[in-house]
Order: structure tokens, then sequence, then C-alpha cells
């Protein structure tokens, strides 16, 4: 079964704020998972804006660095097994979106 996410930033005053990480959206998004599968959660403060948004369909959104930080270790808690590897990475401007094995 395939699993999509969808991590981007609120919007302050109608602009989106940046994240910490420069380079490229898709860059960026493979450092997250990256710092995800070898458990380094902390390391996600030098990477996610601190209003991040963590959205998956069917669940509530998950909004700034520390909510985000918990959902992922009470996931990892949950399914220990899990791989956070990604498989396929689609970016369209701003707009990155990928697709891991679950």
């Amino acid at each position: 079964m395939r699993s999509r996410a969808s991590v981007d930033t609120a919007e302050k005053e109608g602009e989106p704020m940046a994240p910490k990480l420069e380079g490229t959206n898709s860059e960026a998004t493979q450092r997250i998972w990256e710092l995800i599968e070898s458990d380094d959660l902390d390391a996600l403060d030098e990477v996610l804006a601190e209003d991040v948004v963590l959205r998956i369909p069917g669940q509530e959104e998950t909004r700034g660095i520390d909510e985000y930080k918990e959902y992922i270790r009470t996931y990892k808690e949950a399914f220990p097994d899990t791989s956070f590897e990604v498989h396929d990475m689609f970016v369209d401007g701003d707009v990155v979106v990928t697709h891991r094995d679950q």
C-alpha cells in the first residue's frame, strides 16, 4: 500500500514562510525523509519551517515542528518496521509529493 503525505508551510500574511534549508524543494524533502529514516528527528529543526504543516488525507493537520516530530515518533512506535525510504518524488514548482512503500 502506498502512503501519501504533503508537507508544506502555513501562510503568514498571505505568503508562505520559507523552509530553513537552502536548495531545491526536492532536496529539502529528501533530507527530511532521510532524517526521519535515521531517527534524527532533532535535526528536523534545521530543515523545517517553524510553521510546517503535515497533511495526510483522512487525518487532522499536524502543525508546527514539535507536533510534526511527535507525530513521527508516535507513528514509528506504532509501526517500528516501517521504512521511510522514498521511492518516487514528483515536483511541480513549490509542490513536492513523495511516495513510499508502507
